[in-house]
């Protein structure tokens, strides 16, 4: 949010696939416009200055997300596997919210806030994927409150996987893997990615996508309250260890505190640097197997994080 782009009342991404209508989100016009808003420092990772704020009001809509192409499939990429993270902050946990969604009733993909255990708090996660043959696969997993409504940025990542031998799908917290659905191996795909708009904030296009055939559905009851600093897709599923680096990407952490993320270079880095002695272990920062140079950087920084 900190880099918008030259196009009016539009958000372009900072990677150029030469496809303007799949780099862009269009704001919605008038008062249905997220304002692009200064964040204060102290409540955020360095790396955000900006984010773009939606009132419960606000959304913007994008073309589509085709991942697979169903008129030459053999010759280009037929896999529906695709990825999906955002850095977000809820302002409220008091209503159902649609973060984002592509496809419609028919075939589509979403990802909502809900009251999954009906405790009264919407602080449930569900990544809903329904393919237009009514295959379909649902992951539902819950936040802690107090991690969404803390005032930081929060990472959370959706993995859609269309492996035939591996079908399933995921979803992250702050580089941590927090739910999991196996899908059926095999042949029979989930063809979401249809033609519909996509919606970020709210629904975009004719419906909210997966929102129709068996299983869990979508929380539909309203729209996403809070601050988005950054959205990031990939037309294929990132795995665990891709999903941890953009974490520590983005939070500029040590990467020498490499045994349990707490902010502290110490005991529990060094007995990590001895266990992994001469193997690709976490903290093998120069990708040389740890050793010797791991060990006296770590000695050299032991304390909190520089």
């Amino acid at each position: 949010a900190d880099s918008v782009g030259d196009i009016a009342n539009s958000w372009r991404s900072t990677i150029d696939i030469d496809q303007l209508q799949r780099e862009t989100w269009t704001l919605d016009q008038g008062a249905g416009a997220p304002a692009n808003v200064g964040v204060p420092q102290p409540a955020l990772p360095p790396q955000f200055t900006r984010a773009f704020r939606f009132d419960g009001d606000d959304g913007m809509t994008r073309r589509f997300f085709h991942v697979s192409d169903p008129i030459f499939p053999d010759k280009f990429d037929a896999d529906h596997s695709s990825s999906f993270e955002f850095w977000l902050r809820p302002e409220t946990l008091g209503q159902e919210m649609v973060l984002f969604e592509a496809g419609d009733d028919i075939g589509g993909l979403s990802i909502t806030f809900g009251d999954a255990d009906v405790d009264g708090v919407n602080n449930e996660v569900r990544f809903r994927i329904l393919g237009d043959d009514g295959n379909h696969l649902t992951v539902t997993m819950s936040i802690d409150p107090a991690v969404l409504l803390a005032g930081a940025f929060v990472q959370l990542v959706a993995v859609y996987s269309d492996d035939p031998l591996d079908r399933n799908a995921a979803m992250y917290v702050n580089g941590s893997l927090c739910g999991w659905t196996d899908g059926v191996d095999g042949p029979d795909e989930i063809d979401w990615d249809r033609l519909d708009e996509a919606g970020l904030g709210r629904v975009g296009g004719s419906g909210l996508g997966g929102n129709g055939g068996p299983g869990s559905l979508p929380f539909a009851g309203g729209n996403f309250v809070g601050d988005i600093a950054l959205f990031r897709f990939d037309n294929h599923a990132i795995d665990g260890t891709e999903v941890l680096s953009r974490f520590d990407e983005i939070m500029a952490l040590c990467p020498w505190d490499c045994a349990n993320g707490d902010g502290q270079v110490g005991l529990d880095e060094f007995l990590a640097v001895l266990a992994q002695w001469g193997t690709a272990g976490t903290c093998d920062v120069d990708g040389g197997g740890v050793g010797i140079t791991d060990f006296l950087t770590v000695l050299a920084l032991w304390g909190p994080c520089p």
